[in-house]
């Protein structure tokens, strides 16, 4: 598995599906479709182009702990008991022979909160696992109704309505 490491693949993962649980929130957006700023493409510290091409399919994770958390040792440790957990939960699903619930293509952030240093290493995976179930059903169900969504946008209400919203804002004001 990658890790995510610079600055601009965190800012676009974060435009992403997020679920939040006691210990961490994970978010994660696909790379299906989008310009990635790839590892490769980095020159001296900067982005060479955004369009570079993709190294591989397989799945990037970043970590990350935000300084609300604590001072750096104790963020530090949080970030170790993170990352401990995903390399176990992949290393489960490839022994048992299950699909992973990182999904390819896709690039997942993972937020460390202040729970993580006093829950139990099971309940942080357990954490971990639900949020990747619950996060790989939304990336599904959003890849399914992508075409629908091109075709009748959800947020703009039918002309119809928003005629009878116009009609009703004018006659309130009228009665005023």
């Amino acid at each position: 598995m990658d890790r995510l490491k610079i600055r601009p693949d965190f800012l676009r993962v974060a435009r992403g599906h997020k679920q939040v649980r006691r210990a961490l929130v994970v978010q994660a957006r696909s790379r299906v479709g989008d310009s990635v700023i790839s590892d490769v493409s980095k020159v001296s510290g900067a982005p060479k182009a955004l369009g570079a091409p993709k190294v591989s399919d397989a799945p990037r994770v970043g970590f990350t702990v935000t300084k609300k958390v604590g001072n750096a040792v104790v963020r530090n440790r949080v970030r170790r008991r993170l990352k401990e957990a995903v390399r176990l939960l992949q290393k489960s699903c490839v022994s048992q022979g299950t699909p992973s619930l990182f999904l390819a293509n896709t690039d997942y952030v993972v937020v460390g909160r202040l729970a993580a240093l006093t829950r139990t290493f099971t309940d942080i995976q357990a954490d971990l696992e639900s949020a990747l179930s619950k996060i790989a059903d939304q990336i599904h169900a959003s890849a399914k109704n992508s075409g629908k969504k091109a075709q009748i946008p959800i947020a703009q209400p039918s002309h119809s309505h928003s005629n009878a919203l116009k009609e009703q804002g004018n006659t309130s004001k009228n009665n005023v």
